[in-house]
């Protein structure tokens, strides 16, 4: 959940977006199953959230809206994924692939994530 809507990810590989009040916003179409979703709060601009999206096939995908961002290959099949403090960095992913394995990836302090130069799915 963010301050915009509800997000649902559903088996036929589609993320939908719903209003608080349960009216659909839009829906975002995946090349493959999603495994895991979460929010992604950037601490140094709090205006900021955007969304993680695991699939089947080793991509994190991140969104702002309906816009792509950025898209991360991981080489496993990701089983959950976090994103927050870790350590004394701020903004740190935390990935567990299905065979146990945990990789870290720490967002650059300078990073820009206005928007990426893929069109909305």
């Amino acid at each position: 959940r963010t301050e915009k809507g509800l997000f649902v990810g559903t088996m036929d590989h589609m993320l939908t977006c719903f209003t608080v009040r349960g009216k659909k916003q839009y829906s975002i179409r995946m090349p493959c199953p999603i495994m895991a979703f979460h929010t992604m709060p950037v601490y140094r601009d709090q205006s900021t959230a955007l969304l993680l999206v695991a699939l089947n096939d080793g991509q994190v995908r991140l969104y702002r809206d309906k816009v792509l961002v950025h898209t991360l290959r991981t080489g496993e099949c990701a089983s959950a994924l976090t994103f927050g403090r870790y350590g004394r960095e701020d903004n740190t992913l935390a990935i567990v692939g299905a065979s146990g394995s945990l990789t870290l990836k720490m967002l650059q302090r300078k990073a820009n994530l206005e928007g990426g130069s893929e069109k909305p799915g």
